[in-house]
């Protein structure tokens, strides 16, 4: 059976997307970020609109296996991203004050949010 085109779409931008990543977070492609940063935006938007069209409450529709791969990658998405953003933060606190400190801000963020 072949896939719609927007669920061939998906796989291959989120395959990129991982490729992209890859690529950029090893230091071999700087100037890659708004690339990178713009196929996440559009993923992003793909799965919300997604995810609200399948499973709002007014519509009677079974969750295809395409649906559960979406719901799992929206999970992993938001998991992934507010990690990123704790590190990030726990980064640039780590400059500004000792490593200890800042370390204990890392845990004490992660725990409030």
């Amino acid at each position: 059976m072949v896939e719609p085109l927007h669920q061939r779409l998906y796989t291959y931008g989120l395959y990129t997307s991982y490729v992209l990543y890859a690529i950029v977070s090893l230091g071999l492609w700087s100037s890659g970020t708004e690339i990178v940063s713009s196929l996440d935006y559009l993923l992003n938007l793909y799965i919300s609109i997604f995810l609200i069209y399948n499973f709002n409450p007014y519509r009677k529709k079974r969750v295809s296996e395409f649906g559960r791969g979406i719901a799992f990658s929206a999970g992993a998405l938001l998991l992934i991203t507010k990690v990123i953003d704790r590190f990030s933060l726990f980064q640039s606190k780590e400059k500004d004050r000792g490593e200890a400190h800042a370390f204990a801000d890392f845990l004490t963020d992660l725990a409030r949010k």
